[in-house]
């Protein structure tokens, strides 16, 4: 998509899906956010961060519905030009979601001039972390940074009770990961939430 020049219309095409699912899950009462990967393609300037949101205007949501998750190395490739746009898009409400976090070995510097709402742990990292001292401490580490800089923390592709009871041991927010669920299609969601709030009652 990127190398055919459509990224900027397949953006725009999730944004509308993501609006239309955001406004079924609310009318059942149901307070979920939805993310949207976004390429740094498509962060090329500040009239981004206005038609985004005129996409969500145009179909009744607000920004504060929305994270848009940017990996960590196409961030940093083009950070002068991504910190502007980043910039707007948050004064507009969007959650900003730093993906893949780990592998693209940024700055704490460089982190905290960007307005993130939240940090993804990579997997690689998870996935090692309780056996490998290195990945076990890039991920203490990156937590209790993420935790000082008021981020909330998703531990990426946890597939074992292992890894589980470790990301939750160093405090991380939030699970993602095949042992929670896999991916489904969005109209199964609601189904699958209900059958975990019953079986947790």
């Amino acid at each position: 998509m990127e190398a055919g020049g459509l990224i900027d219309e397949l953006t725009s095409l999730m944004l509308v899906q993501s609006c239309a699912w955001s406004k079924r899950w609310q009318a059942r009462g149901l307070d979920l956010k939805v993310s949207v990967n976004v390429s740094a393609q498509n962060l090329t300037g500040p009239e981004v961060a206005d038609r985004y949101e005129g996409v969500l205007r145009e179909h009744g949501v607000s920004p504060e519905r929305i994270v848009l998750e940017i990996t960590e190395s196409s961030v940093m490739s083009g950070l002068a030009t991504a910190l502007e746009v980043l910039t707007r898009l948050r004064l507009k409400g969007f959650g900003l979601s730093i993906d893949d976090f780990g592998i693209g070995y940024s700055s704490f510097e460089q982190l905290d001039r960007i307005p993130f709402t939240e940090l993804k742990l990579d997997r690689s990292f998870v996935n090692k972390g309780t056996e490998d001292a290195t990945a076990h401490a890039i991920l203490q580490g990156s937590i209790d940074m993420a935790r000082r800089m008021g981020l909330t923390t998703v531990a990426e592709g946890v597939e074992t009770e292992g890894q589980l009871e470790l990301v939750r041991m160093l405090g991380c927010d939030r699970i993602q990961g095949y042992l929670i669920a896999r991916p489904m299609p969005a109209d199964e969601l609601i189904a699958w939430l209900r059958a975990r709030q019953d079986e947790s009652e």
